[in-house]
């Protein structure tokens, strides 16, 4: 489906939705403190619904700093302050580190790719503050990956045959990386010492730079992760890579990691389409987490380049994702003395 984003959207600037996709607008809203400012905007959304016509209008609250109960007093006042014929064209998102959930009560499993890549590039252009673009930190990873496996300097040429993105978005990248650069004579470029500070930034945004979706498993006796691994293998997919503690794991046999508190994979959709119903046929008991405190047992995470740098494990017989998103999906896990090992181990047998 086509997305507009808010600079190709006609209308006076006070009146665009940051994003319309076909008859629908969205919105998004980044970590409100008070009930406040979820007040504003869904007056905001209604005005908008009306005088631009869409036949549905969605806000996406990412990483409210509020309660869910109090968002949805804020709702439900809404709803009899709102003519009903306008209101049951809104819909209110909440994504909450790699988690969704609405409070309409529709089923929403099938548009979170739709979501996910509309909440990337419109916080990629800055909601209330500047940000780095998503194209910064796909060339970052893929030096960062460069580096750790100590592959030596990388062509630009190569950078963008790798990242999919033009020669001026690589080079404005590489200028915002320059300190931490070593430009060779030939156009090559490599990393000299670990960002912290960019890395730091990346590992923030990581649920938005990489689409996450957590899974919870509802049945009373979960499925161990190998179970999933082999449902997964009999699929037959080869975009599709472990990562999380397998991940780590492979890469560093020796880390101090008991058991697979979550199973973490990645998806390699260069098209930017993910079909989720996979996940019925690997086991139906896991269901889309609406909370953010609910027990992540299978998360997803999703890279769009050209190439997906996942590595074949001729001992699992599985395609293994790249070293820097087995580090973010340790961080995004809470699992952070692991990941710090992880960083400092892998130095060490690379």
């Amino acid at each position: 489906m086509l997305i507009n984003y808010r600079n190709d959207v006609k209308g006076k600037d006070e009146l665009k939705p940051d994003a319309v996709a076909g008859n629908t607008a969205f919105h998004i809203l980044t970590e409100p403190k008070d009930s406040r400012r979820i007040r504003s905007f869904i007056m905001d959304i209604a005005r908008i619904s009306v005088i631009g016509k869409f036949s549905r209008s969605v806000l996406i609250v990412n990483n409210p700093r509020i309660t869910l109960a109090r968002m949805k007093d804020e709702w439900t006042v809404a709803a009899t302050v709102i003519r009903a014929e306008i209101f049951n064209q809104m819909v209110l998102i909440i994504h909450h580190l790699g988690n969704w959930t609405t409070l309409s009560g529709s089923n929403i499993s099938e548009d979170i790719p739709l979501f996910a890549e509309i909440l990337k590039n419109v916080s990629s252009q800055g909601t209330g503050y500047k940000r780095r673009s998503s194209a910064f930190f796909d060339i970052f990873r893929i030096l960062l990956n460069q580096w750790l496996l100590k592959k030596g300097p990388t062509a630009i040429n190569k950078l963008m045959e790798i990242s999919g993105k033009s020669h001026p978005t690589v080079l404005r990248s590489l200028k915002s990386l320059d300190y931490f650069l070593i430009r060779h004579s030939n156009r090559q470029v490599e990393l000299k010492q670990f960002p912290k500070l960019f890395w730091e930034r990346l590992v923030a945004m990581s649920d938005i730079e990489r689409s996450t979706i957590v899974f919870t498993d509802k049945s009373k006796k979960p499925r161990s992760p190998q179970f999933i691994i082999d449902r997964i293998k009999s699929l037959n997919r080869n975009d599709i890579a472990l990562g999380g503690v397998v991940g780590a794991n492979f890469y560093c046999p020796e880390l101090d990691i008991v058991g697979v508190p979550r199973l973490d994979i990645t998806i390699h959709s260069p098209n930017r389409e993910i079909d989720f119903s996979f996940i019925k046929r690997i086991d139906p008991a896991l269901q889309l987490s609406k909370l953010p405190n609910e027990h992540a047992s299978f998360v997803i995470h999703s890279i769009h380049r050209p190439a997906s740098l996942f590595h074949f494990d001729e001992k699992l017989n599985f395609s293994i994702a790249d070293p820097v998103e087995c580090l973010l999906d340790l961080h995004e896990a809470r699992l952070e003395p692991q990941a710090l090992e992880f960083l400092n181990q892998f130095r060490r047998v690379f």
